[in-house]
């Protein structure tokens, strides 16, 4: 009985797994058909974000940068740039502030290429599983920051926000001001795919 009941169970796991990967082969051919572009805004898809180094050899610090990522921009260690710029091992960077590099292992255009195909990338990951449907004025209230409007009230990525407000100083707002919040909605093809790496069926439409 024990053997029939382990039979049942591991043909049950071959079903699920034959199912998920029928699904993503499907969801994967939706993926690569799909345009992205057309449902990008044009002001979106060219970003309004200097990724530039200027000409003191600094950079404005982005929102999802790390230590990490200049290290492997710069090819040093980021020891090295944390050196340079008098950080200790416990400082976080601040987006906004400027951050010094050393391009003595690389060169102005290829840092600059790396960091901005960096962005990119998360840019058209996010809107492969969603799209803007519209937008919306907010008037800023006493207390209103970056993080409150994107992550708790409007839930959309920080630099999307930014985005839509490149004039918009977030550290300083003042309440009465208006700010554009985008409207997004999930992808339908992007529901199936997480049912599908649940290994349930995507419901019915």
């Amino acid at each position: 009985v024990k053997r029939q009941m382990h039979r049942e169970a591991l043909d049950g796991a071959f079903a699920r797994f034959d199912h998920f990967e029928r699904r993503m082969d499907n969801l994967e051919s939706q993926l690569e058909s799909m345009d992205v572009g057309r449902d990008v805004p044009p002001d979106l898809a060219a970003d309004p974000f200097d990724y530039g180094i200027a000409g003191d050899g600094t950079i404005e610090i982005q929102i999802a940068e790390t230590l990490g990522h200049y290290a492997q921009w710069l090819q040093l260690s980021s020891e090295r740039v944390r050196k340079l710029n008098g950080m200790g091992d416990d400082a976080s960077l601040i987006v906004g502030r400027r951050l010094k590099l050393d391009l003595s292992n690389t060169t102005t255009g290829d840092f600059e290429a790396r960091r901005t195909a960096y962005h990119a990338a998360r840019q058209l990951r996010y809107f492969r599983r969603n799209r803007i449907t519209g937008v919306i004025e907010h008037a800023v209230a006493p207390g209103d920051n970056l993080w409150l409007l994107a992550i708790d009230q409007y839930r959309i990525p920080l630099w999307l926000l930014r985005q839509y407000n490149p004039d918009v100083d977030f550290e300083a707002l003042n309440a009465g001001s208006h700010i554009t919040v985008p409207l997004l909605k999930r992808r339908e093809f992007d529901a199936g795919m997480q049912s599908a790496r649940r290994g349930t069926q995507p419901p019915m439409s």
